[in-house]
């Protein structure tokens, strides 16, 4: 019933905290696979144990990295294979409730012909 799945969403939000509910992201130039997997990792595993929550996962300055392929498997196809390695049975498909949030910022040169710089 309406009133019994009103119940599970309050109890998994009852077991939140609201750091454990995003993540924000900063991709500098240097930072690793490794070390976006390190900062990602505790807001999956919460969303796998409430499903029912959605999650969110804030990139700022996504197209600032080296590593814009596996942002885009991330992002678009929802797939990570250090997810299936910590998750087998996940197949590497990520939690269907973490949601994406990117923010693009303008390239200095684009900046610069714009006169915005």
């Amino acid at each position: 019933t309406t009133g019994e799945k009103l119940g599970e969403i309050i109890v998994e939000m009852l077991k939140l905290k609201r750091e454990n509910a995003s993540v924000d992201i900063l991709m500098r130039y240097d930072l690793t696979p490794e070390l976006l997997f390190d900062q990602m990792r505790p807001v999956l595993e919460r969303a796998l144990e409430c499903p029912s929550v959605k999650f969110m996962v804030m990139i700022d300055e996504m197209n600032a990295t080296k590593m814009l392929g596996l942002v885009k498997r991330i992002v678009v196809d929802r797939y990570w294979d250090r997810w299936e390695d910590a998750h087998p049975e996940s197949r590497g498909y990520l939690p269907p409730n973490v949601n994406f949030v990117g923010a693009v910022n303008p390239s200095k040169k684009d900046a610069i012909l714009e006169g915005t710089a």
